[in-house]
């Protein structure tokens, strides 16, 4: 999504504000659909987060922690375990909708695999939650 700036000129959403976007996302925003969120803007914060976090994996985190609040993530594990409940299917699908966006899978790429290791990371970040 494009906006203006004082002088009437585009341009391209800020990366927080991209999060910001993704943190203010309506429940009833249909898989895929978050208005104002182009894939422009997901590869955006791809950049972003891959100069600053370091493996592709963990910017299924960065979504994670956008799309749930705390109490959202408090106690839970991506797909739940004995102990632990699972993330919101719902939301788990939006984060693996956008996460695969911005890195979308060729013909070599194990959509399967990759998933696996961003869960995880999810499910590691989730445990740090819970400590803090």
């Amino acid at each position: 999504m494009q906006v203006l700036n004082e002088n009437g000129e585009q341009e391209p959403l800020s990366v927080q504000e991209i999060i910001s976007r993704l943190s203010n996302h309506e429940e009833t925003t249909q898989l895929g659909e978050l208005e104002g969120i182009t894939t422009d803007d997901l590869t955006k914060l791809k950049e972003d987060h891959l100069k600053t976090k370091g493996t592709r994996a963990h910017l299924a985190v960065t979504i994670m922690n956008a799309l749930t609040t705390k109490e959202q993530r408090r106690g839970k594990s991506v797909l739940g375990t004995k102990s632990r409940p699972a993330l919101d299917s719902a939301i788990l699908s939006k984060i693996r909708e956008y996460y695969f966006k911005a890195y979308p899978c060729n013909e070599e790429d194990d959509e399967a695999a990759i998933w696996k290791q961003c869960i995880h990371c999810m499910n590691n970040r989730l445990k740090k939650y819970d400590k803090a």
